[in-house]
């Protein structure tokens, strides 16, 4: 019998979840506890060692909020979310922003048992983690130059505190090289915050980062502690920061001289005892000539300056990427250990992988998911075949166009989806995915 995990349902009192705390139990989770939003300081501190998964019961549009106030407390424990309106616009948004899952208010026995059995497959692969190897860099894969080089900027920049600023495409593995050099360096016992720039609505951003007292705004009910707050002793990642709102720069460029802030609607000053490490999928020179960001930010954001590589300028390493996503998806998926075919890898190899390391990522997890053998072949991995022999008004192929992998998976989700009625349970089982890996397709598709 698999040993039992335990699961902290967070719930706001007045809008109990309706499934019986019996059937979580029934489905292979123990010690579990319903808590308030208001005790979310609690949640993972509420079992020693903390909760296998956190389930938030929470009408969509709360849902980012608390996801980010729960990763501020911790951004290793998983969570689902469990909405009582369901709709595909809140489950996109929940899975951009970290959720794991996306549960409707009355989810069935399989689809807890299916949800547990990622949980403790996370635990697992946590404990693997820390009984395994000691080199802190085996997650950054590939044995390219560009990546010894990346590996020996890395191990350089965590050993004192400056400010570091990450330049790279989207897909490249920014935010894994961020908490990589907040592990090796001093501050690594303390909390790894993240805020992405271009989530944060620019009305509510200065809250957001410095915090409010009560009264500060309209709405501010109550004291909240910003994401500087929330990083105290630790680090801050500052994702997408090209996006930051103009007004709140000279803001972020105060603190960054001064290393102090301090709340809205207050007059106390604290003390910013932060490191930051910022990122951008986009040349902050760039920006700066077109002034849409402060030069003078840019040039204290830019202390130490990390290029990530993309995927085309490291292709030797593809093959070792490869054989790490089929090793892990096929743990994750429960299936027997899949392997690549030569026809496959020889697509792969000349694929331009435009999306960097999570395209390849998410293309290897999708073929491992709808694989039936153990070996993968070029037809699972979703390659376009020939053209249509005739279009369609209905947004099929023509024959002589030429579109995109992404585009064309687009256009079969929104045709299936049509069909079903928008059924995305239906639609889920006429592609060969699994709901969750339909939401989170949906989600980097832009649906």
């Amino acid at each position: 019998m698999s040993e039992r995990i335990r699961v902290c349902i967070v719930s706001r009192k007045e809008e109990a979840p309706l499934l019986s705390r019996q059937a979580w139990l029934r489905g292979g989770a123990a010690d579990v506890e319903t808590r308030d939003f208001d005790s979310l300081s609690d949640v993972v501190g509420r079992f020693r060692g903390g909760p296998d998964l956190v389930v938030v019961h929470a009408p969509d549009v709360e849902v980012p909020q608390r996801l980010g106030e729960l990763r501020a407390l911790s951004d290793s424990v998983p969570v689902a979310v469990w909405s009582p309106e369901p709709t595909v616009r809140g489950a996109v948004n929940a899975l951009r922003s970290g959720a794991i899952d996306y549960l409707s208010p009355t989810p069935t026995p399989s689809e807890i048992e299916e949800l547990l059995r990622r949980a403790r497959a996370h635990r697992l692969a946590g404990a693997k983690e820390e009984a395994g190897t000691d080199d802190p860099f085996q997650d950054l894969i590939g044995d390219s130059p560009v990546m010894r080089r990346l590996r020996r900027e890395i191990d350089a920049v965590a050993r004192h505190d400056a400010t570091v600023l990450l330049q790279g495409e989207t897909g490249t593995g920014k935010e894994r090289v961020a908490r990589l050099i907040h592990r090796l360096s001093a501050r690594a016992p303390k909390p790894f915050v993240i805020c992405n720039c271009s989530a944060v609505v620019a009305s509510l951003a200065e809250s957001e980062l410095f915090g409010h007292e009560k009264g500060a705004f309209t709405g501010a009910r109550k004291a909240k502690a910003g994401l500087f707050e929330a990083a105290r002793g630790g680090t801050l990642f500052l994702d997408q920061v090209q996006e930051l709102a103009i007004g709140l720069q000279p803001k972020l460029l105060r603190v960054l001289e001064n290393r102090e802030f301090t709340r809205l609607g207050s007059t106390r000053m604290q003390k910013a005892d932060v490191r930051i490490i910022a990122a951008a999928n986009r040349d902050l020179r760039d920006e700066v000539r077109d002034k849409r960001f402060r030069e003078d930010l840019f040039y204290r954001l830019n202390t130490a300056l990390l290029t990530i590589p993309p995927l085309r300028e490291r292709r030797e390493d593809l093959p070792l990427l490869v054989e790490h996503f089929l090793a892990y998806f096929s743990r994750h998926f429960a299936k027997p250990a899949r392997v690549i075919s030569r026809e496959a890898m020889a697509w792969i190899m000349s694929h331009p992988w435009e999306g960097n390391v999570r395209e390849l990522r998410n293309t290897v997890e999708r073929a491992v998911a709808v694989s039936r053998r153990r070996v993968i072949s070029k037809q699972e991995l979703r390659v376009p075949g020939a053209a249509r022999p005739a279009a369609a008004p209905t947004g099929e192929l023509a024959p002589a166009e030429l579109i995109s992998l992404d585009e064309l998976e687009r256009r079969q989700i929104r045709r299936v989806l049509e069909m079903t009625g928008g059924n995305r349970e239906r639609a889920a089982k006429a592609l060969g995915l699994s709901r969750s890996t339909l939401y989170r397709r949906l989600s980097e598709l832009g649906f």
